[in-house]
């Protein structure tokens, strides 16, 4: 829930393709 809205901030400052690569380096992560 957290992390969503994380993301969603995420979106909203850095751009759809910059927030894909985020996410997809945390999901590695976890």
């Amino acid at each position: 829930k957290l992390r969503n809205e994380i993301l969603h901030r995420l979106n909203s400052f850095l751009g759809t393709g910059r927030v894909v690569e985020v996410y997809f380096t945390e999901f590695v992560v976890q």
